[in-house]
């Protein structure tokens, strides 16, 4: 049985590790001891408010969320290079400064400025692409067609109206060089194309 507390009450509240009143040695001062029994008042307090009663109908129960679907990219080809946009070709936006000194909102794309193409996935010297890819095709959707002075337009992001470069950008262009290894995940197939098929003799792209 615990020992009688000091302060006359029948059971003692103090964990015998820490201090122990039985034991001599452990007899606290009596700075300690009045910190010891304002802890002891102050546990009581909470205890008898209920305030270490656990909740169990918490106020906003948490719910499971179905996980966010990737974001689109498509693979542009652009000067004879495949890139891959920040989004689908009809968001990618201008990232000239308006007067207003914001960013401009025009959307590059008006219409079907290009059109889709079947383009084989290259290795681009990669010895860890898988073997099953290479040659295999995948859908581009190509500005090949637009003169060179427009394709430049697209790979420094400019609208229409911002295509002279003469007005600074607040953003940076959005390109990045496509890599089948590190972008597999965007990676759109033709209709009809599925995994495990053999694959097709490379296409060759007329341009």
């Amino acid at each position: 049985m615990a020992h009688a507390a000091w302060d006359g009450t029948a059971v003692c509240r103090v964990a015998h590790p820490a201090v122990c009143p039985a034991d001599p040695t452990q007899r606290p001062d009596g700075l300690l001891r009045e910190v010891l029994l304002r802890y002891r008042t102050l546990m009581n307090i909470r205890m008898d408010k209920h305030h270490w009663v656990p909740d169990l109908h918490p106020a906003h129960p948490t719910t499971p969320t179905a996980a966010a679907e990737p974001q689109a990219r498509h693979v542009v080809l652009l000067l004879s290079i495949l890139y891959l946009a920040e989004g689908e070709i009809t968001d990618i936006r201008c990232v000239a400064q308006t007067k207003a000194g914001e960013r401009c909102r025009s959307a590059l794309a008006h219409g079907d400025p290009g059109f889709w193409i079947e383009h084989p996935i290259q290795d681009a010297g990669r010895s860890t692409l898988s073997a099953d890819l290479v040659g295999t095709p995948m859908l581009v959707y190509s500005l090949q067609s637009l003169s060179w002075d427009e394709q430049l337009r697209w790979r420094d992001q400019r609208c229409e109206v911002h295509g002279s470069g003469e007005v600074p950008a607040l953003a940076a262009s959005a390109w990045e060089s496509f890599d089948p290894f590190l972008h597999v995940d965007h990676v759109r197939r033709p209709k009809g194309y599925w995994e495990g098929t053999a694959a097709p003799k490379p296409y060759r792209p007329p341009y």
